[in-house]
């Protein structure tokens, strides 16, 4: 899912940020005080990676067709319930990050 190159240039927009944004803006999560409160989280290190899980629930789905045979499609996905999980391969399964069972 990573951008190409010449796409994260493109959105550079100040010389304050290193370098433009790796991903797409829809795929960045953003957790605030609260958030990280209801998932007993602790503010990690830049840079440290979890895993996550997560149930989605569908809120838009379409489909476009232009001319040329162009089609795009796109959905919408609302997360309802996540668990985060260190990324050093502890036993915990989904269901346990998502329902506290681990």
């Amino acid at each position: 899912m990573k951008l190409p190159a010449r796409t994260q240039e493109s959105l550079v927009a100040s010389a304050d940020v290193p370098e433009g944004p790796r991903y797409p803006g829809g795929l960045s999560l953003h957790l605030d005080d609260d958030v990280l409160e209801k998932l007993s989280m602790t503010l990690p290190d830049v840079g440290k990676s979890f895993m996550l899980q997560a149930r989605v629930h569908v809120t838009a789905a379409s489909q476009m067709e232009y001319e040329g045979d162009k089609k795009r499609r796109a959905v919408s996905l609302q997360i309802v319930d996540m668990g985060l999980g260190t990324d050093e391969g502890e036993g915990s399964s989904a269901a346990d990050k998502l329902y506290g069972g681990g």
